[in-house]
């Protein structure tokens, strides 16, 4: 018995060494990738803050220029305003061709530019009056003619010239160019409240024939106010106002004197027009005043 002991434990262990196998140790997959490192784009990288800007140095100081003095723009002396008008003879300066800038700001002209003016038809005489309806001495209707071709005063544009270059001190290297009447666009008699376009007023109410006894008789003059421009190759912007009286000359003819003139403001012009307007049957007046 007890050599069999040891046999039968040798025989356990021996079956023990057989039965219990050691566990292989298990490892990681191996990725036979290369392994990428993170792209970070520079959108997503936040701007470092920017350093302030240092304050700009302060500017040059500024010179006020001096006015450039051009010697060959003029003004008259002493200083007028264009269009101007005189009163006796009635004559009215529309300005000089070539305009220039004074160093004032103020608008002169170049020296030798040549001037133009204006005058008044009628202004010496020989309207033309006729009568329509009625009889010879109680016509219906009187018309006094006041066209651009009537003669007016001065007579001649040298002496329009002489008269405006004494007046306005004008160089003598500056001339008068053209000399023309004022063109009647539209007329009023204050008295009898007759009015209407055209260069021939007319009386033909009852209180116009009126005043026409009156006009034959002692005779008196007839108040009339007129309304134009100039009579130019291309019109200004300008529209006189002229009050004038008709004064009696012959049975057939008459003169026109001036009493007053002046240039229409918007306001002014505006008031006439609205006048004008009211006619019936309508007239164009946008012609005329626009």
């Amino acid at each position: 018995m007890k050599r069999t002991l040891p046999w039968i434990i040798c025989l356990l262990c021996a079956c023990s060494d057989d039965s219990v196998q050691p566990q292989p140790e298990i490892q990681p997959p191996v990725s036979h990738h290369k392994k990428e490192a993170a792209v970070v784009h520079p959108a997503e990288i936040p701007p470092e803050p920017a350093a302030p800007l240092p304050p700009p140095p302060p500017p040059p100081a500024v010179k006020s220029a001096e006015p450039v003095v051009d010697e060959n723009c003029l003004s008259l002396s002493p200083a007028v305003s264009m269009p101007s008008i005189v009163e006796k003879p009635p004559l009215i300066m529309l300005g000089f061709l070539k305009t220039c800038t004074l160093a004032s700001g103020e608008q002169g002209f170049i020296r030798g530019s040549a001037w133009t003016a204006m005058g008044f038809p009628c202004t010496r005489g020989r309207g033309r009056i006729d009568r329509k309806g009625g009889t010879e001495n109680n016509p219906s209707l009187i018309s006094f003619h006041l066209p651009t071709s009537c003669p007016m005063e001065p007579a001649t544009q040298e002496e329009a010239e002489r008269l405006l270059r004494h007046k306005f001190k004008v160089p003598a290297d500056s001339k008068l160019i053209a000399f023309y009447p004022l063109s009647i666009d539209y007329w009023e008699f204050p008295q009898s409240g007759e009015r209407d376009t055209g260069f021939m007023p007319s009386l033909f109410t009852q209180a116009g024939l009126n005043i026409w006894q009156k006009f034959t008789v002692k005779p008196d003059p007839i108040r009339v106010l007129l309304f134009g421009r100039e009579n130019a190759w291309e019109k200004a912007k300008y529209l006189y106002q002229v009050e004038a009286d008709i004064v009696h000359e012959s049975r057939s003819t008459f003169r026109l004197q001036i009493i007053r003139s002046k240039v229409l403001n918007d306001e002014e012009r505006k008031s006439v027009r609205d006048r004008c307007e009211d006619l019936k049957p309508k007239r164009d007046c946008a012609e005329i005043f626009d």
